[in-house]
């Protein structure tokens, strides 16, 4: 009992709404956002979270007026996760100095220019170049006091653990696309290792601002138009950019159960790899291997072999290369016994986000006993050799999940999860 990790909250805000109602709803009726949109513009072509009232969900409303969007969502989708499992700020406290909190930053906030566009413009000069002595004399003057709180990646994090006295471990994962998965992988380890008693995690993803959508574009890694993008197509162009944000609350067996919670699902398996030389591959033989062993490490942790396994979460996205690999490695070590979904049909690629909301989803389907279907242009990879789920969600009590996050830049992950009576 004592190395028993589950997950007793979840909070979750993507392109299909805020919390787990919204959620349910869509991938059960099989309804994205994304199709929703025409094609030819930047802002029809990402997926947006849907516009409320944060004020809702934050306390201290002061604080709004600094807040980046990314530490808005974070906060928010802590604050769900606590309604859904009922716990208060004040019982946090009680156990403060045991209670962890590893959240994923945002990947594209950090690479975009736009927040300090007010800083860099007035300093390009008529050729087109930037004076950096005036950028460093005058330029960034121009921006607010507070203009570099929504740039730093602890600072989520940070306002998570302020707004709920949390005073335990605290840090932030900056690992690219795959930060989600590692916060509540790493979480899970805290946990066993006995370091804490329950952790916040998770990861945000903010808007996607056009530079680096155009950035994307020219990498040949995100879709031009939503109509171009399906997981699992070898007609796919790539995958959709959207924003999100999953914190999930993990708390050791004995916590739960002291506190009366009711787990979704207990971690029972972790694995997180690197392939240093991604950039130098350029066909899916070349991916298949290293996405195999993945999924063989998170086997190994869990102690379980592949046919336990009942359906997989999958990361593909719409990246044609990444697909084909995990579909490959996917009928080479599981066959056709598994069902397969990609939960990323329904609302792009969170990025940093994506891995916590794949946990997130997953969950909620083992709970449900449905596994939604994939949103596709019916031109599956592996067709007749893996066990897609197609056209409408299929009712199933299924126990044991495995979730993948494959990341274009080399990092992969998987985790597994296996489903909890939450009224045993």
């Amino acid at each position: 009992m004592d190395n028993t990790v589950v997950i007793s909250g979840i909070g979750i805000l993507s392109p299909l709404g805020i919390g787990l109602e919204d959620h349910i709803t869509a991938l059960k009726e099989g309804k994205s956002s994304l199709r929703a949109s025409a094609e030819g513009s930047f802002a029809n072509n990402i997926g947006s979270v849907p516009d409320f009232s944060p004020g809702k969900y934050i306390e201290n409303k002061k604080a709004l007026k600094f807040f980046s969007r990314q530490t808005i969502f974070g906060c928010t989708a802590a604050e769900l996760a606590k309604q859904d499992t009922g716990l208060s700020v004040d019982e946090i406290k009680k156990k403060s100095l045991s209670t962890a909190l590893i959240v994923g930053s945002g990947f594209t906030h950090s690479l975009s220019l736009k927040p300090v566009s007010e800083a860099i413009i007035p300093c390009v000069d008529e050729n087109g170049n930037l004076d950096y002595s005036k950028l460093g004399d005058t330029g960034y003057r121009n921006l607010p006091p507070l203009w570099i709180l929504g740039r730093l990646p602890n600072t989520t994090s940070g306002q998570i653990s302020i707004q709920n006295g949390i005073k335990g471990l605290n840090y932030s994962v900056v690992n690219g696309i795959n930060s989600g998965i590692v916060a509540i992988g790493e979480s899970f380890l805290v946990l066993r290792q006995q370091r804490a008693v329950r952790a916040f995690c998770g990861a945000v993803e903010d808007a996607i601002s056009p530079d680096v959508f155009c950035r994307m574009l020219d990498e040949g890694v995100i879709s031009p138009s939503i109509h171009d993008s399906y997981p699992f197509s070898g007609k796919s162009k790539g995958f959709i950019g959207s924003e999100g944000a999953a914190i999930l609350i993990l708390e050791t067996e004995k916590e739960a159960e002291e506190r009366g919670a009711k787990p979704y699902a207990e971690i029972i398996g972790y694995s997180n790899l690197y392939i240093p030389d991604r950039a130098d591959f350029g066909c899916p033989e070349d991916l298949v291997p290293h996405f195999e062993k993945c999924m063989i490490k998170a086997l190994e942790s869990a102690d379980i072999a592949a046919d336990d396994v009942d359906f997989i979460q999958a990361s593909a996205g719409g990246n044609s290369i990444m697909d084909a690999a995990e579909a490959a490695a996917i009928r080479k070590l599981f066959g056709k016994n598994p069902w397969v979904t990609a939960v990323q049909s329904y609302i792009g690629n969170t990025l940093a986000a994506s891995g916590a909301i794949s946990v997130a989803i997953s969950c909620l389907e083992l709970q449900g006993g449905f596994i939604a279907p994939i949103i596709s242009d019916k031109s599956h990879l592996l067709d007749k050799s893996l066990n897609y789920v197609t056209g409408q969600a299929v009712e199933v009590d299924s126990k044991i999940c495995l979730i993948n996050s494959f990341s274009y830049l080399g990092e992969i992950s998987s985790l597994v999860v296996r489903k909890r009576d939450r009224y045993e």
